[in-house]
């Protein structure tokens, strides 16, 4: 058997030996053929069926080798003869011979990728932060009580205003100020709308001599469109200036300190500060680079904040390692700051903060709006990334390092980088709630310890390139959107911000995971609960912004663009009022959620499909009536007056027709306004004993008490009427009262009552059952005895 099987085995021995020989002198000799067929293949498998792949590192990688071997194949192709035909019939047998080798090395190396997603995959946890349910939450620690007072983050409601001008543009003569800058009433009136201070001083209510304000800015570039506009931010500093304010800073934290720096004198902001300085010497007003580890006397001046469980990655089940900065920041996590706090290298929770914000009192977040290749876009939420430090330490550090954890590793480029990403949105929320929820020394309290404001540059924003180029949120085309949103809530200001970009938040998983924190909240995303005030939202806002990066290609099947951009419609308003209230009335198809608003005052109104209800104190005031539907798209109703309608007046009268038999009549009631009575309604007690103008009614018989001699307790009957306007009267009540004995009603008990009673006697007539004793017998007469020469 060992001779039998001993030649085979040999032979094959021998085959592999020698392909392998072959194999290796073929990459020695031909390897920029081969790697280069390679590449060709890969980047035609790739890009053939998503062009905008082509943007990718590994496709740029790709296209580079697949060049090259373009140009040797049209080398040889150009300096063709017969030796040079059996060049490429000899070097195209090797290839063929190596795809043998390297195909089944693509698929292994793909399947491992599979492996490592369905890896991954049985980690992700998608839980609220942290894995508790309110119930155990609330046990554990106490139930979140959202303030009162608009001007924090509710848990109740969110306010978002909206500024829209079709007209307006960025001024871009220094200092930016009202009469050279179409863009600053846009602004004014965004914040305005708010109602924390009167039209002339909009932040009066918001700001104090007290407060230091910190205006925090997007520099990601100095592209035009890619930073928050100087322009944009003039009126907001002039708004801290009437407001109170002794200290304004005005800066970010880019991705680098170098680049931040740079930006801040490009995009014309140094200039600008410089300019107001000079105007309002009596107080301070500085730009501040946020990345900068040195405060202006060059002393350390940043802290370490650590959230400890209270990080949005409690509960997930992630480690350090997991995430993305863990591969690129080995020594950020590993410095001490000036009050000897190092993390020793853990990431989750830990934040190097400068002291700029640390000591702020006042937060103005503003943000640019843009797509992004991870997030999709980049507004309020995420524009605290600046808020965080690239580099604890180093003064000058390049982009890209690893502060905030954009995706979980080995994810970068399959659909958990970009529709499925668990990891950014928890790192950007931990930032939102360290600017929120800690004091100036990083200690984490459960109640908002800055006043916070988010006033959005919308003006101008940023897509994805056609075709596709890196980086588009630095280096993308303009979008012309004009608009500006302003709102203490950073969360519902970009989920408005999402349906002004043409995108539904609740596909992007950092505005849809926002509101997860049950103990500290950021803000909300609840469609129900944000109320849009302002200009409206509609068909002028009807551009879906080119997508970035891997959502290009995962987008439409998820239902990220928006595709309905028509307001619902307030057809009808009925307005009508009783004594006490003033109930509004409307007829309002596709909406949601619609508000009625009246001297400072606003009212949800409640709904049951397109009906809508309101009901308002009695009073002659003007309204108005916002719908919005599910997408944020609004319509204003015109404003109404409420006329108030005079009620009726009920004047009912009562006959005793004798015995305890009462004619009623109501023929004296009356329309103020000479409006006809169309309806009577007669009650005693809680029950309708008739809807007749004039009626007749018999009474049950009083029973006997000689301790309430010399009278009994009447009848009390109650009328009201109404007229022909809809409008009811207010009830007024009669009193039915008469002698016991009286049974001719005389008004007087005498013998013609004696002779009634004797016949009633004999034919057991109720009205004569004075004692209801459910009989006419001697103790009636003894009752009529008792009362005989009574007069009423």
């Amino acid at each position: 058997m060992r001779r039998i099987l001993r030649l085979p085995i040999m032979k094959t021995a021998g085959f592999i030996n020698k392909t392998f020989k072959k194999l290796k002198r073929l990459y020695r000799h031909n390897s920029y053929l081969v790697f280069g067929l390679c590449g060709f293949i890969w980047y035609l498998l790739r890009t053939g069926t998503k062009p905008s792949r082509a943007s990718y590192p590994c496709q740029q990688a790709a296209a580079g080798t697949t060049i090259v071997f373009l140009q040797q194949v049209a080398v040889i192709t150009i300096g063709a003869s017969r030796s040079g035909l059996e060049l490429i019939k000899r070097d195209y047998e090797k290839i063929l011979k190596a795809l043998l080798v390297t195909v089944p090395l693509f698929l292994m190396f793909h399947a491992y990728l599979n492996y490592q997603d369905n890896l991954l995959l049985s980690k992700l946890s998608f839980q609220s932060v942290p894995i508790m349910s309110p119930a155990e939450f609330s046990q554990a620690f106490g139930e979140y009580e959202s303030p009162d007072d608009p001007m924090l983050i509710r848990t109740t409601e969110a306010v978002v205003s909206v500024a829209y001008d079709n007209t307006v543009t960025y001024g871009t003569v220094l200092p930016f100020d009202q009469a050279q800058n179409p863009a600053y009433d846009l602004v004014w009136q965004a914040v305005e709308q708010l109602g924390f201070g009167s039209p002339e001083n909009p932040l009066e209510n918001f700001i104090d001599s007290s407060d230091t304000v910190l205006i925090t800015l997007n520099l990601i570039s100095s592209d035009i469109g890619a930073y928050t506009n100087p322009a944009a931010v003039r009126p907001v500093i002039d708004m801290a200036i009437l407001a109170g304010a002794q200290t304004i800073w005005v800066g970010d934290g880019g991705a680098g300190y170098a680049a931040t720096a740079t930006t801040l004198d490009d995009t014309g902001y140094n200039d600008l500060i410089d300019e107001l300085q000079a105007e309002h010497p009596e107080i301070t007003i500085a730009v501040v680079n946020l990345n900068n580890p040195k405060d202006f006397n060059y002393n350390d001046h940043w802290r370490w904040v650590y959230l400890g469980a209270y990080s949005s990655f409690a509960g997930s089940g992630y480690s350090d390692a997991d995430l993305s900065s863990y591969a690129t920041s080995s020594d950020y996590y590993s410095k001490t700051d000036a009050y000897g706090v190092n993390p020793g290298g853990n990431i989750q929770g830990w934040f190097a903060i400068n002291e700029w914000v640390m000591d702020a009192t006042v937060v103005i977040n503003m943000p640019k709006a843009k797509v992004h290749p991870i997030a999709i876009n980049t507004i309020s939420i995420k524009n605290h990334v600046g808020t965080s430090m690239t580099h604890p330490t180093k003064t000058y550090i390049s982009e890209g390092t690893g502060r905030v954890a954009h995706y979980l590793l080995g994810t970068m480029t399959t659909i958990w980088y970009s529709l499925w990403n668990d990891c950014i949105w928890r790192d950007v929320l931990d930032i939102n709630k360290t600017v929120l929820y800690t004091d100036s020394t990083g200690v984490v309290y459960p109640t908002q310890k800055r006043k916070y404001l988010n006033i959005l540059d919308a003006i101008q924003t940023k897509e994805e390139a056609d075709p596709p180029g890196p980086s588009c949120h630095r280096y993308g085309p303009n979008v012309d959107t004009y608009v500006v949103l302003a709102s203490v809530d950073p969360v519902a200001t970009d989920a408005v911000a999402s349906r002004i970009m043409g995108y539904d938040f609740s596909v992007i998983p950092m505005i849809n995971n926002a509101s997860s924190d049950l103990l500290h909240p950021v803000g909300l995303n609840d469609r129900s609960l944000i109320r849009i005030i302002g200009d409206d939202i509609n068909e002028n806002q009807n551009h879906v912004h080119a997508f970035a990066g891997e959502w290009d290609q995962w987008a439409v099947s998820h239902e990220l663009p928006i595709t309905d951009f028509t307001p619902p419609q307030i057809s009808s308003v009925a307005i009508s009022n009783d004594a006490t209230n003033v109930y509004v009335d409307a007829v309002i198809t596709d909406a949601l959620t619609a508000y009625l608003y009246y001297e400072g005052e606003v009212v949800k109104m409640d709904s049951a499909g397109d009906d809508f209800s309101a009901i308002l104190p009695l009073a002659e005031v003007d309204f108005y009536i916002i719908a919005q539907d599910f997408w944020f798209n609004t319509q204003h109703s015109p404003t109404y007056n409420v006329d108030i309608n005079e009620i009726p007046v009920a004047v009912p009268t009562s006959t005793l027709q004798g015995g305890l038999e009462v004619e009623f009549d109501a023929a004296g009631s009356y329309d103020p306004e000479g409006d006809a009575i169309v309806e009577w309604e007669w009650k005693l007690g809680s029950t309708v004993i008739s809807t007749a103008m004039q009626f007749t009614h018999s009474f049950p018989g009083y029973a006997y008490d000689p301790a309430l001699l010399p009278g009994y307790p009447p009848y009390e009957v109650t009328l009201r009427v109404k007229s022909e306007n809809d409008m009811w009267s207010e009830p007024v009540s009669i009193t039915v009262d008469w002698l016991p004995g009286d049974l001719d009603g005389s008004d007087l008990v005498d013998f013609a009552d004696f002779t009634i009673l004797k016949v009633y006697y004999s034919l057991n007539y109720p009205p004569a059952d004075f004692d209801n004793s459910g009989k006419v017998d001697f103790e009636d007469f003894v009752i009529l005895k008792t009362y005989y020469g009574e007069s009423r």
